[in-house]
């Protein structure tokens, strides 16, 4: 009996008409089982550019909702494909990258969820060979939730990143970092590739000043809800990378994640729902 070839939905995010149009400019290779599902927010009621609305593997979703999470979670809730792989409207794909996506979970039957490279991420440090990501992460790496592809039919696919987070929300970051520990916590373990699926335009999230005191909250509700008790004990270190990275200040890198662990138990009573 012949095996069904795995499909791959792309869940793109992305909002403006400029937007749009971005993705409209981006390079999304015809694959056979590949789908690129976009979900639109603040889209103004503008046309969608004939480019996308001619193709029979692209779908639009107009979101009503705002911040960056709930548009990636419309995103996802559209998507069919068995592998679905979180996506951004500044990136360009290659057939290449994307087939390989999917051999990953091919050879890896029991893999929930997998997390690959780019090209373009300037210094970001990534693992030097595939590797199981446990807790805690290799120091200084990060996980950007346009490197996740999950199993759709699995528990990492009905993970969902909280509301809360993200650009658009009330803590504009974190989001990421949430995701991949709420996925921890309930027992899924990613698995790093080191594989290159695309490129991508721009610095990520990741290496970006810190602008708001809301932000520095939400990297200290992590630590708070990461490390329990012992969170305080990691407030030096964290705010030593985020001023080693430029980011922000020790001293407001201090007192910004030492606010944000206070408000760490109310947040997760909130969330639990997105969380563990």
């Amino acid at each position: 009996m012949a095996i069904r070839p795995l499909t791959l939905d792309l869940a793109i995010v992305t909002w403006q008409p400029e937007g749009i149009a971005r993705v409209a400019a981006r390079q999304l290779p015809r694959i056979p089982g590949v789908r690129y599902v976009i979900s639109w927010q603040c889209h103004g009621g503008a046309p969608i550019p004939d480019s996308l609305t001619t193709r029979d593997d692209v779908e639009i979703h107009r979101c009503e909702l705002t911040g960056i999470s709930n548009n990636r979670n419309n995103a996802i809730g559209h998507c069919r494909g068995d592998i679905i792989l979180m996506a951004d409207d500044d990136i360009d794909y290659d057939d290449d990258g994307l087939r390989r996506v999917l051999c990953a979970f091919r050879d890896n039957p029991r893999l929930e969820m997998a997390t690959f490279r780019f090209d373009g991420a300037g210094d970001k440090p990534y693992p030097t060979a595939e590797t199981d990501l446990r807790f805690p992460l290799p120091y200084g790496f990060w996980v950007s939730s346009v490197e996740i592809a999950v199993r759709s039919h699995s528990n990492a696919g009905r993970l969902r990143f909280c509301p809360e987070l993200g650009l658009g929300a009330r803590f504009p970051v974190a989001e990421d970092e949430f995701y991949i520990l709420s996925a921890l916590r309930r027992g899924v373990i990613p698995r790093f590739f080191p594989v290159v699926i695309g490129h991508h335009n721009g610095p990520t999230s990741g290496c970006r000043p810190i602008s708001s005191n809301a932000a520095l909250e939400a990297l200290g509700i992590y630590v708070g809800l990461t490390y329990g008790y012992n969170a305080p004990l990691r407030v030096y270190t964290r705010a030593r990378l985020i001023k080693r990275q430029r980011r922000a200040s020790f001293l407001r890198a201090i007192f910004g994640i030492m606010s944000g662990i206070f408000k760490a138990r109310a947040f997760r009573q909130r969330n639990k729902e997105y969380l563990w």
